[in-house]
């Protein structure tokens, strides 16, 4: 049977079902409502109209307090809106209850079917009073944000004529999910009432966190007042030259080749889509966001030369896992993140071949394939890099 709005399922599709055109589109309008949350309902709209969703919620919420930043739905009118609100408190036995719905990793979509059985979903109060009326079969969320300073999703429901929700909507979904968080944790960072100026710069420098506008050749465009302490500061980031760069080890390196990516196609900006968290000394955890700005109807107008915008926060992200971020960001295949591992806990050459079953040339070969991926020169180097990372690579490898 023929899907529902531009998915197709055939293998010859990329992005779990999407031709890239359509999958470029729907990240550069996530992109766009990082920087204007009102333009959030329409790319939901698109978001379920591509993927065959028969309705659609996002929302974002400041804590501590609930705070809503934005909520926007699609598909729902005002009466469905109100009677779906007065039922929320059924919602969470939907997805598994409330310590599910805290504790379940937020780097996966989430699928009602693959969480609760339909005889478990239909003896729910949540489905008596609102998805069984609705004629709604399945359902799938991307969590946006879920920390001490936010917490947000999109939820998605399908009704008969796209069915349940199968593997290829779930890399679909997965596909989205990174740029989306990072859209969403922008909202988050960005003031509200700001964020509609016409003057890019000017709602920068109206922040109270480092923000830094950076050309496609690393050249410092514009940096608000707490980015220039920062960068006088020297710690995470600094200036050489009036361009960008970074004393911890490998930052440099990755950063430049996520402004590279941002130029070439913002849809495959390699780390894990919210954040990069790093570890400076005697000063706790730091985390850069990056912001796309070379593509997209709104922000190619904002910030003249400027491909990125780069937003320090102070917050460590949850699920930012040191071993996952190092492996995106420097493109290690699994081969050269298993040497990576064992050198970091002292594994000598011949410990390595014995442990992985592999030659000592095999062994070689990945430790140079590291350094120049890594831009590093030496074991201790890597051992410094891996250090550097929030939630270090110890606390899994050792």
């Amino acid at each position: 049977m023929q899907q529902a709005g531009s998915y197709i399922a055939p293998a010859d599709r990329e992005r779990g079902g999407m031709d890239r055109r359509t999958f470029s589109d729907l990240v550069s309008a996530v992109y766009d409502g990082a920087i204007d949350h009102a333009l959030w309902p329409e790319t939901l709209g698109r978001i379920c109209r591509t993927l065959g969703f028969r309705k659609g919620t996002v929302d974002l919420n400041r804590l501590p307090g609930m705070t809503n930043i934005f909520n926007f739905h699609h598909g729902i009118d005002d009466r469905q809106a109100a009677t779906m609100i007065s039922h929320y408190y059924g919602m969470p036995e939907v997805w598994g209850g409330l310590d599910a719905i805290t504790t379940r990793p937020i780097d996966r979509p989430w699928v009602v079917s693959h969480i609760i059985t339909q005889d478990a979903l239909m003896r729910t109060s949540y489905y008596r009073n609102w998805v069984g009326p609705m004629g709604l079969v399945d359902g799938a969320a991307i969590v946006l944000a879920r920390d001490a300073s936010l917490f947000g999703s999109i939820r998605l429901a399908t009704d008969a004529t796209r069915g349940f929700v199968d593997d290829h909507l779930v890399d679909a979904l997965a596909s989205l999910l990174p740029h989306c968080q990072r859209a969403a944790r922008i909202n988050g960072l960005l003031d509200a009432a700001n964020a509609k100026a016409r003057n890019f710069e000017a709602v920068v420098n109206s922040m109270s966190l480092p923000i830094l506008l950076v050309s496609a050749n690393g050249a410092i465009v514009h940096a608000n007042g707490p980015a220039r302490e920062l960068l006088e500061e020297g710690a995470i980031l600094a200036a050489r030259f009036d361009r960008l760069s970074s004393p911890v080890p490998g930052l440099h390196h990755a950063i430049g080749k996520m402004i590279d990516r941002a130029i070439e196609n913002e849809t495959d900006i390699p780390g894990s889509g919210i954040g990069l968290s790093v570890r400076v000394p005697n000063r706790g955890s730091r985390t850069l966001h990056l912001l796309p700005l070379a593509h997209g109807a709104l922000r190619v107008r904002l910030a003249g030369d400027a491909v990125v915008a780069i937003f320090i926060s102070n917050a460590p992200i949850e699920q930012n896992l040191a071993q996952d971020v190092l492996q995106s960001m420097f493109e290690l295949t699994k081969a050269e993140l298993a040497v990576f591992e064992r050198i970091f806990v002292g594994r000598s050459t011949r410990e390595i071949c014995a442990d992985l079953g592999i030659a000592d040339s095999t062994v070689r070969t990945h430790v140079l394939h590291l350094f120049q991926k890594t831009a590093t020169h030496s074991r201790a180097d890597l051992i410094r890099l891996a250090h550097a990372y929030a939630r270090p690579v110890a606390q899994a490898w050792q």
